[in-house]
């Protein structure tokens, strides 16, 4: 069994049920950490879909939290789901830019580190 995960109908991911499960949960506690919703829209209980400017824009607070916020623990409980999150943006053709040089590291180090 597994999930699906898709942006306008078209499906970008299709993980196991317990690593979305996992993913789920992990930006489920990023969004009250950012304070932003995840643009994530539970369609059927194992199907879910991206809603494109509010999952951007989730990623991109993610993304300031993980380099402003910079304290090691902070980096490190942000560092998963904010890797898959960009993996997602890429395999739905959705632009994130960094807003600062800092920004701009951040993202090309995570993006060059993914495992997908």
């Amino acid at each position: 069994m597994s999930f699906t995960f898709d942006v306008n109908n078209e499906e970008i991911w299709s993980p196991a049920n317990k690593v979305a499960r996992l993913y789920l949960d992990t930006v489920d506690a990023a969004s009250r950490y950012v304070d932003r919703p995840t643009g994530l829209t539970d369609v059927s209980g194992d199907w879910y879909t991206i809603e494109p400017d509010a999952f951007r824009d989730f990623v991109g607070a993610m993304l300031h939290a993980y380099v402003e916020r910079g304290r090691g623990d902070v980096r490190a409980l942000l560092r998963g789901p904010l890797a898959v999150s960009l993996d997602l943006l890429r395999r739905a053709d959705i632009a994130l830019d960094g807003r600062t040089e800092n920004e701009v590291a951040a993202l090309t180090e995570l993006r060059s580190e993914l495992p997908f």
